[in-house]
């Protein structure tokens, strides 16, 4: 296996990852970006779009399902656009900032979710829980405890960001 940064090549070459001028990859791993799109708006979808559409996909999100996206940040707006446009019934935006109800009800979210001035907030899910919550913000003040509270029986919580002081990797 060669990975995509500081690996040798069979001819001797690095893999130089996201620092490259050009890279090889196997092609089933790479599709040509149509002409329309301009690289600036391509270029996101690739990294924070994938990050939060794979586990989307993986967890089957269509028509039926609710999701919540917690952090409305870089992952957290492709996570709202993405879970919308493949059909679920419900996406709730998680936040700490009042500033992004706006911008998270254009993108498509049914619900918007103000932790820290809905003091019981959580439990305004409990007649309807969520399928599936994706975790993309890396704040120390995400309430873990109220967040898995708002899943159903066998939903499924994704953690796309952590904050620093859980982290191990310091």
């Amino acid at each position: 296996m060669i990975d995509t940064y500081n690996c040798r090549w069979p001819d001797g070459s690095i893999a130089q990852g996201g620092y490259s001028t050009a890279i090889r990859a196997h092609k089933q791993f790479v599709f040509p970006i149509p002409e329309s799109i301009e690289s600036k708006h391509a270029a996101p979808m690739l990294c924070a779009g994938l990050t939060v559409f794979s586990p989307l996909y993986r967890h089957k999100v269509g028509p039926g399902s609710r999701v919540g996206i917690v952090g409305i940040g870089g992952l957290g707006h492709f996570g709202i656009m993405f879970a919308r446009a493949m059909g679920a019934d419900a996406v709730v935006a998680i936040s700490h900032t009042a500033s992004k109800r706006d911008d998270a009800l254009k993108m498509g979210a049914t619900d918007f979710v103000l932790m820290k001035e809905e003091r019981e907030w959580a439990a305004t899910f409990q007649e309807m829980p969520l399928d599936l919550i994706l975790i993309t913000a890396a704040s120390s003040a995400v309430e873990l405890t109220a967040i898995v509270s708002c899943l159903r029986v066998e939903g499924r919580l994704v953690c796309l960001a952590l904050p620093k002081a859980t982290c191990i990797f310091h």
